[in-house]
């Protein structure tokens, strides 16, 4: 082989190497889920959806705030003096459709209604406004209370929702940036046995040691494997790339800045594996699907409870006391003066009150059943998944197995190729099959990583650290 061409692929070789060698952030992979919790803007996102829920219970609250109105009327003509009207009036809800009121009417003038006639210190008073039909124990005001405190669990759950699956996706994301790495680390050691291998055999071909024609094999067996190499190392720039979303910190271009980890893919596989068998094997879920699912079961509760009262006719009822001043300074509270009321309606076919309930029903019924298909959906990807964790615990130990064997078959080639007994076609297809085995027992352990965290993501209780 030319002089060039060994000198092209040795820089090529060099500049892969001191692109995957900077390190200018390290982080485990705690410390990174502590980043995405603080500082992604999807973690901030999810708490003011919380707060958003807070904020609108407090708002309903306001609708029970007591609340003042007044109204003052003036009429002159023709030079007389029509009337003055003055009303003044505090209403305080109380528990529904109930109110204490108090007030103070003025109605003074020449042509004043006489209904409205007061004398010239006004007519103050108190009393309640009630309703003894529909709205005596719920109405919208109190229903819209009542959901909107429930509201606060249902936002608090879909905050729960969607932290944990962004954790989900950044653990991901960085278990197989992780495995990204494993795999150039594998192939660069390959690729030092094949230059380590073209190398030797170049000079024993140069003196008449060895034919050219195994120099020539060892020299395409290289080229190979640094093709195998760059395309992993185009995977983990893009798998670095992919960083980039959760780690807000790290805004550089991926080809001057890089990270490195403590916790490379056996230690991270490692700490999953113990956290699986000693904690997630219990299978107590708390899905905060479910817990969503449950509270919006209460919200429309409220809901068909709300329209299931409009059925009932209206009846409202108020009465006042009047405090009458007799001409003196001092208010009088007599039962012989008052005044009271009485409101009846009633739609005659209740077309939409019925037909609304009935919606509200069905909507209750529909949400019920998808919280039983949610739990069931829920409890067997559990299941799948711990049998899945079992079935690659066996892949993992017999490709550990094929890996020591193949190492053991690799060394014994090698002793026979030395000896002149083989070829450098069978060393390299032992060293290309243990390649293959050592791929693929990290592949494994990739995958057991990726199902542990899907667990933990069912679980959802947040718990990512491991």
């Amino acid at each position: 082989m030319r002089r060039r061409d060994l000198t092209y692929i040795l820089s090529i070789l060099l500049f892969s190497n001191s692109f995957f060698s900077q390190t200018d952030k390290v982080f485990s992979f705690n410390e990174f889920v502590d980043h995405v919790t603080e500082t992604n803007p999807l973690s901030v996102k999810a708490d003011n959806v919380y707060s958003i829920s807070v904020n609108e219970y407090k708002a309903a609250k306001g609708a029970f705030d007591p609340w003042v109105n007044g109204s003052l009327e003036n009429k002159q003509f023709d030079g007389k003096n029509y009337y003055n009207v003055l009303n003044a009036e505090m209403k305080q809800p109380l528990f529904a459709s109930q109110f204490f009121k108090a007030g103070y009417d003025l109605g003074t003038g020449d042509l004043l209604n006489p209904q409205s006639l007061t004398s010239q210190s006004g007519l103050p008073y108190a009393g309640i406004e009630f309703a003894v039909l529909q709205g005596m124990m719920i109405d919208k005001r109190r229903a819209e209370l009542l959901k909107s405190k429930e509201k606060i669990n249902f936002s608090a759950a879909e905050r729960r929702i969607q932290l944990n699956d962004l954790y989900l996706a950044a653990s991901s994301s960085y278990a197989e940036w992780v495995f990204e790495q494993k795999q150039i680390k594998l192939y660069e050691y390959f690729i030092d046995l094949a230059k380590t291998r073209y190398i030797g055999l170049t000079e024993l071909a140069n003196i008449g040691e060895r034919a050219g024609i195994d120099s020539i094999e060892a020299a395409i067996n290289y080229r190979g494997r640094i093709l195998d190499f760059q395309s992993a190392l185009i995977e983990y720039q893009r798998q670095t790339a992919n960083l980039n979303v959760y780690y807000k910190a790290f805004s550089e271009s991926i080809t001057s800045t890089q990270f490195s980890m403590p916790d490379s893919l056996d230690v991270l596989y490692t700490k999953l594996k113990t956290r699986a068998e000693n904690e997630l094997v219990q299978l107590k879920s708390n899905n905060p699907v479910i817990q969503q699912y449950e509270s919006k079961n209460k919200i429309l509760s409220i809901e068909k409870r709300l329209r299931k009262e409009m059925i009932k006719p209206k009846l409202d009822l108020k009465y006042n006391f009047l405090l009458d001043q007799n001409n003196s300074d001092a208010a009088v509270l007599s039962t012989n003066n008052y005044k009271w009321g009485a409101g009846l309606s009633f739609p005659l076919f209740l077309t939409t009150a019925r037909n609304n309930y009935k919606a509200a029903n069905l909507e209750l019924m529909n949400n019920s059943m998808d919280l039983e298909f949610k739990n069931r959906e829920l409890s067997n990807k559990i299941i799948f998944i711990t049998e899945a964790l079992l079935t690659l615990n066996q892949q993992i130990a017999n490709a550990e197995r094929n890996a020591f064997l193949s190492a053991k078959l690799l060394e014994a080639e090698k002793l026979k190729f030395y000896n002149g007994e083989s070829t450098l076609f069978l060393v390299n297809t032992r060293e290309n099959k243990l390649m293959e085995t050592e791929l693929k027992k990290y592949e494994y352990k990739f995958k057991y990583i990726l199902y542990t965290l899907k667990l933990i993501h069912l679980q959802g209780n947040l718990n990512y650290k491991i």
